[in-house]
């Protein structure tokens, strides 16, 4: 089984570019997994339902139902672009609970996606302040 590490490093140094983003659920209500499609592999996030931890882990997910969501924002801004950064993120409890991507564009910067984890099955994308945001 890959570390969040070896997956991270993975990510970075292997993957390339992204090229599409499904939300993947059971039942569609709620996001239960993400799953981003690079280049070189598929990232598969989700959450623990022991300890709403981050669960990392490589290729498509055995879930029914998909929703392609590479054209809603944060994806948008990031679709074409490889990852430069990859962070857990761990919280009081010692245990990871969130992995933040970076991406980088010449002409506007950094484009972080940040993938907390808010009690399973629930996973949200939330992105994050990027030079165009700027007034």
């Amino acid at each position: 089984m890959d570390t969040h590490e070896a997956i991270q490093r993975d990510i970075v140094e292997q993957f390339g570019a992204v090229r599409s983003v499904s939300v993947v659920t059971e039942l569609l209500a709620q996001p239960e997994e993400y799953e981003l499609t690079f280049d070189g592999g598929v990232l598969l996030v989700g959450v623990n339902a022991e300890d709403d931890s981050i669960r990392l882990g490589r290729g498509t997910s055995s879930l029914p139902k998909r929703i392609d969501v590479s054209s809603w924002y944060p994806w948008n801004m990031v679709i074409g672009l490889s990852v430069v950064w990859a962070w857990s993120l761990r919280n009081q409890s010692g245990y990871e609970d969130a992995i933040q991507l970076s991406q980088c564009r010449a002409r506007t910067g950094h484009h972080p996606v940040g993938l907390p984890s808010l009690g399973n099955p629930n996973l949200e994308c939330r992105g994050v302040w990027t030079p165009e945001h700027a007034i």
